[in-house]
């Protein structure tokens, strides 16, 4: 027997990230013609990229064939030029994977990548009312000793509530573990 699930406690949910589209998302300076969409789709083809363990360290033309294949054919449509775009992901991706820290993590620990996330903080919204917060984390890193880390890319220029967010994420793993 189905039926709908109420929630008594009345909360309100909001997203830790903004709901936004494409026009009010992240811009990618290295996105060539971020305007038609390439900045966006850039983005989710690099989180694609970490999320498919592609190792580090591969040619730029082996990392541009494999981002081609990770653009959807929706995404496709809205971008001007797929090589620029492949070309783009390959390079912020190889920047990225050659941090030493990141590098150093990904290859250690065990990842869990796009992790949905629903938390009811301890703190409660304006009014003191509770609110629940909702989010999907980039990645999460299990470490062997037991340590988690939260990773949340960036392939864009830096924007004020990125530190925002990353807090809430840690805040809401912090909860769990």
């Amino acid at each position: 027997d189905f039926g709908a699930i109420t929630d008594g406690a009345s909360r309100e949910r909001a997203a830790i990230t903004g709901p936004g589209d494409a026009s009010t998302r992240r811009a990618s300076s290295a996105a060539p013609g971020s305007e038609d969409g390439t900045g966006v789709v850039l983005g989710r083809v690099v989180h694609r990229m970490f999320q498919a363990r592609i190792p580090g360290g591969l040619p730029s033309d082996a990392l541009a064939a494999k981002a081609r294949t990770l653009v959807t054919a929706d995404e496709s449509v809205t971008v001007a030029d797929l090589g620029r775009l492949a070309a783009s992901a390959a390079q912020v991706f190889s920047g990225m994977r050659s941090q030493p820290a990141l590098r150093a993590l990904l290859d250690e620990a065990v990842c869990h990548y796009e992790v949905p996330i629903s938390v009811l903080p301890a703190t409660g919204g304006p009014g003191g009312r509770a609110r629940l917060l909702r989010g999907v984390i980039d990645c999460l890193a299990c470490r062997p000793d037991g340590g988690v880390v939260v990773v949340d890319f960036k392939t864009g220029a830096r924007r004020p509530g990125d530190r925002r967010q990353l807090g809430a994420y840690v805040d809401a793993v912090r909860s769990l573990f």
